[in-house]
């Protein structure tokens, strides 16, 4: 009875001394993985806040040039398009059948200015403003695709 209980004491606490240094062990563990955790957190927002601002002026970017674009078809929308060719006698090169209006002559050179018709024209306006407008998204694409806040280098 009596000494059944002198060892024990002596084995509880250096059991004891184990479990603090452990529990320590815990903590400090816990501290340095609240800290990277903390960190990679601080990284992330930082990204997230980089791309939208990186998203914004790409935005902007596009619509300054699908104004400009616009601005630019309504511009020529107005104008002629005409082109120059050699005058020769009979119907299809600025003969009686030419479906465009041929303007002055440049005098002894032998050339002629034609109008293109409306419709051609027209098409042709809308075609270019259709490349342009590609281009413009083909550029928002490959700079949103080469934007280094969607793939941070290590």
């Amino acid at each position: 009875m009596y000494g059944d209980h002198v060892g024990t004491l002596g084995q509880q606490v250096k059991d004891q001394k184990q479990f603090d240094q452990i529990n320590a062990d815990i903590a400090k563990n816990k501290k340095i993985a609240d800290a990277i955790y903390r960190n990679a957190q601080a990284i992330i927002i930082q990204q997230a806040a980089d791309r939208a601002l990186s998203d914004n002026q790409r935005e902007k970017e596009r619509q300054t040039d699908a104004k400009t674009n616009s601005d630019l078809l309504a511009k020529y929308d107005s104008e002629r398009l005409r082109f120059r060719t050699t005058k020769t006698p009979g119907p299809g090169n600025c003969g009686g059948n030419s479906s465009g209006s041929t303007s002055n002559t440049t005098g002894d050179s032998g050339t002629v200015e034609v109008q293109i018709p409306d419709e051609i024209a027209r098409k042709l306006r809308s075609l270019v403003f259709d490349a342009d407008s590609l281009s413009t998204d083909y550029t928002l694409l490959y700079n949103w695709a080469h934007d280094p806040n969607l793939c941070p280098k290590k």
